[in-house]
């Protein structure tokens, strides 16, 4: 049974304030995207984006796959992750078909994520 695996991306240590606009990271932003489609393409990726702030978390991707550890393996080959400019911290709801709500677990108590449809 497949599983839903929410991975929240955190700053890494790899950032320094006012690096986004440099040639070299505009750069690692567009492999960042690609890698989000060639998952999304994969059909193991079902969501990935950004939070609106600027925030310690930064984003969100989420898995729809057999375990942890391949979420973590598909995450490891982002190129933001493998840098550490950004770092996941997972998190797995396992859910099949339609999910109406899912509290996500103790990573991320206060979140809650609701109305989510899972058609694949």
């Amino acid at each position: 049974m497949e599983a839903v695996y929410f991975g929240f991306l955190k700053k890494g240590p790899n950032r320094k304030e006012g690096d986004g606009d440099t040639p070299e990271i505009k750069k690692l932003q567009d492999a960042h995207i690609a890698n989000i489609v060639r998952l999304a393409n994969m059909k193991k990726m079902v969501m990935a984006g950004p939070f609106g702030d600027d925030g310690e978390l930064r984003g969100i991707f989420v898995f729809r796959v057999a375990s942890m550890k391949e979420a973590q393996d598909l995450a490891a080959t982002d190129p933001m992750i493998k840098i550490d400019r950004l770092r996941i911290d997972p998190a797995s709801v396992a859910c099949a078909g339609r999910c109406d709500s899912i509290d996500i677990g103790a990573q991320a108590s206060c979140l809650r994520v609701a109305s989510i449809l899972l058609a694949f």
